[in-house]
């Protein structure tokens, strides 16, 4: 009941996250902008911000609409070309987006921290010799 939890998840291999980039990026792309929203939907689970979910979900029935304009006007009418490149104008931009920002993220994760305060030990010393005193007393309780 009181015990050490449940363990962390373990890290994604490189390999694993690029397999997921082209997967997701793909989704968009190769169904002709049908699946724009999948990538769309993985930056806003990733992110949870208020404009990823909302072009999410105004990405689904743009695609749905779009490909339907497609299939119900002839093929002569420019209407089909125009619905046509914008489904296919949204499953690009919408894996372009997916890129953009899982790269992004995943490089403001490995951000650089900083340096080690001055008085860290940052190499271990060789066997054999003392350690150097530590330039900070150790914590004492204070008397109640």
């Amino acid at each position: 009941m009181y015990g050490h939890g449940a363990a962390p998840p373990p890290t994604r291999s490189a390999g694993t996250v690029i397999v997921l980039r082209v997967l997701f990026a793909a989704a968009g792309i190769l169904s002709c902008g049908l699946l724009a929203c999948v990538p769309l939907f993985r930056v806003a689970i990733l992110r949870g911000r208020w404009f990823d979910w909302t072009a999410a979900w105004v990405s689904l029935p743009l695609s749905i609409a779009a490909l339907a304009v497609v299939g119900s006007v002839p093929e002569t009418d420019t209407r089909s070309d125009v619905a046509l490149a914008a489904v296919l104008i949204l499953g690009a931009g919408s894996a372009a987006y997916y890129l953009v920002t899982d790269i992004r993220m995943s490089q403001a994760a490995r951000r650089f921290g900083g340096y080690a305060p001055p008085h860290a030990q940052t190499v271990q010393m060789p066997y054999g010799y003392p350690h150097p005193a530590s330039p900070v007393p150790p914590y004492t309780s204070t008397p109640v």
